[in-house]
């Protein structure tokens, strides 16, 4: 795991909603890894940045198979689909409570996933 860190201390975003964003997308991102069976490539990235009054969330983990979308949504690839695949849809739930959006990606060529998450955040200007 490699993370790069730049947390605003004063962004009114609640430690509950960071908790769904960054358990859902890291959940995510080691089961991917648990694939791969050379451990040398098992490779997570998570970077949070603020930039002006956005905080920024990124996440970026090899994949071996590209995901599964329908209707513009990602699919899980677990066997029941009733009771997993709802960790994205909490975290664009939760990044539209700060007008923010959930992108995620694929990058076929290399083999790699990324998610970004953007929120606005709300500072105290005492």
């Amino acid at each position: 795991m490699e993370a790069n860190v730049d947390y605003p201390v004063d962004c009114h975003i609640t430690s509950s909603d960071m908790v769904i964003i960054l358990a859902n997308l890291l959940d995510n991102a080691i089961e991917a890894c648990s694939k791969i069976e050379n451990s040398s490539e098992r490779k997570i990235r998570l970077v949070i940045r603020r930039i002006n009054a956005m905080v920024m969330i990124k996440v970026e983990n090899p994949c071996p198979q590209a995901p599964e979308v329908v209707g513009g949504k990602l699919m899980t690839n677990k066997k029941n689909k009733y009771d997993y695949g709802w960790g994205l849809v909490n975290v664009e739930d939760t990044a539209q409570k700060y007008e923010g959006s959930l992108r995620c990606t694929y990058d076929n060529e290399r083999k790699v996933f990324f998610s970004a998450v953007n929120l606005v955040c709300r500072y105290d200007r005492t």
